[in-house]
């Protein structure tokens, strides 16, 4: 009897990437978690394609085997897929800033709320710049706004109010006639992805109806996958600024009122580091929230000592998705944290 292959799904996301980068990707695999992916940079034209593997610890392995990139050829990505919801892909050079996509949805109704998070760039200053904030929709989906409210790293309160105007949306991708305004993405989900060029970007989803408080996301036993994206001394020596660093992480609840988190030792071999004590680890605490779905936390990091941290969290198909933004060693080396729950 001739074998029948096991069913595949397939899902497009549209991404951003620090300086400013577009980029389109689609993953395609069955349920035994292999098959094939492509992606294209809009911005530079590079395009590439590969096959992709489910490692054991729940990462996705992306293996380029063609691009017009003869650099990228034989290059092997880690990812993390919240399928039809967001895709984060951990660039191919070691500076290089991830990838982070979702996948286009609905248009955004009148009176939609999100939180959102800052992508920096290497630019951001913690004094002055906007960390997080919320963003609230009127008008349709052929022509709205945003009200929007932003906080600084660590505020508890507003220090800047605005209304962007003059947005349309169609398929889930929201844009400008004013090109100094962002290209938004917005997945079925809710999950909102805006690139904004060489100002960095913005990661949002739609805020919780009421508090979420704490209980149920610190109970004991969830297990998160994803990304910790750091900027950090010392200087590069060909462009004489902080070094970018992409590390796959890991993250989980204990019981004790945390989030304990990590990298590897072996990656592909998936053997964690070892925590507490380890190189790579740190506990995030949450403090108060600050709106629906958004937390004013500490960062207690090995290295880096206790910093104040700002993590959104909302369920999405029943898991849980944490964005986080803090800061490394100074308050002008930013941290991002990105983890889905497995």
């Amino acid at each position: 009897m001739k074998s029948v292959p096991p069913p595949s799904s397939s899902s497009s996301y549209l991404g951003t990437q620090s300086p400013g980068d577009a980029w389109s990707w689609t993953i395609t695999k069955g349920v035994d978690g292999t098959g094939t992916f492509s992606a294209t940079n809009n911005t530079s034209g590079k395009q590439y394609s590969g096959n992709v593997a489910t490692l054991t610890n729940s990462f996705l392995q992306l293996t380029v085997t063609s691009s017009n990139d003869a650099t990228a050829i034989g290059s092997v990505v880690p990812s993390v897929e919240f399928p039809d919801t967001a895709l984060v892909v951990k660039a191919a050079g070691t500076n290089d800033s991830p990838v982070i996509a979702a996948a286009q949805g609905d248009c955004p109704t009148q009176g939609s709320s999100y939180n959102w998070i800052k992508m920096p760039n290497q630019t951001w200053d913690p004094t002055s710049d906007a960390a997080f904030g919320t963003a609230t929709t009127s008008g349709s989906g052929t022509s709205f706004s945003f009200a929007i409210n932003s906080y600084l790293l660590g505020g508890s309160t507003p220090f800047d109010t605005s209304n962007d105007t003059g947005f349309t949306c169609t398929n889930g991708t929201i844009s400008s006639s004013d090109p100094n305004m962002p290209l938004f993405g917005v997945t079925p989900s809710g999950v909102l992805i805006a690139d904004e060029g060489t100002a960095g970007g913005v990661i949002g989803m739609l805020q919780p109806s009421a508090p979420i408080g704490t209980t149920d996301i610190l109970q004991q036993g969830r297990e998160f996958r994803g990304f910790v994206f750091m900027t950090h001394p010392p200087l590069d020596p060909g462009t004489g600024q902080p070094q970018d660093k992409t590390q796959a992480s890991w993250a989980r609840t204990k019981g004790d009122g945390l989030i304990t988190a990590g990298g590897y030792t072996d990656f592909a071999n998936n053997v964690e580091d070892t925590c507490p004590g380890g190189e790579s680890c740190a506990t995030l605490s949450l403090d108060s929230e600050v709106a629906p779905g958004e937390f004013a936390g500490t960062l207690t990091d090995i290295h880096a000592g206790t910093h104040p941290f700002t993590l959104m969290i909302n369920q999405i198909n029943g898991k849980y998705m944490v964005f986080g933004f803090s800061y490394n060693d100074a308050p002008q080396n930013p941290l991002l944290f990105l983890v889905m729950e497995q």
